[in-house]
């Protein structure tokens, strides 16, 4: 089974992480061994206004035990990862995230379109 959830992690481009009380980190999935084993190692992974914000949702997790959803983008080769992190009864924040890199790349060529047609429209409205 484990081996089978490896293979659907990676397959499906998700992330399934765990930070603990000490700020040490688990992953499992698509990209986990970028991670390393510690919150900062992780961290570092991301651009530096991610990171922070990243720290302040997980300070926000612990306070309030209440879930944070977030998107984030590598410091290196510009992927986006959305997800969604959680307390668990044990204290741990686990996490999911996946690759929405090429759905966030999808969406800004739908919008360059549709913009480059309304200004199409706009000037041959106007001749």
């Amino acid at each position: 089974q484990r081996r089978r959830l490896g293979m659907a992690l990676e397959v499906g481009g998700i992330n399934v992480w765990e930070i603990d009380a000490s700020d040490r980190l688990r992953t499992q999935g698509d990209r986990s061994g970028e991670y390393g084993v510690t919150l900062d190692s992780g961290l570092a992974t991301l651009q530096e206004e991610d990171a922070r914000l990243s720290r302040l949702r997980l300070a926000g997790i612990r306070e309030d035990g209440q879930a944070r959803d977030f998107e984030v983008e590598s410091r290196t080769g510009g992927r986006r990862f959305a997800g969604r992190m959680i307390m668990s009864a044990d204290g741990e924040v686990l996490g999911v995230s996946v690759d929405v890199t090429a759905l966030r790349e999808a969406e800004r060529t739908v919008r360059d379109d549709l913009a480059r047609r309304a200004a199409e429209a706009l000037q041959a409205s106007e001749r």
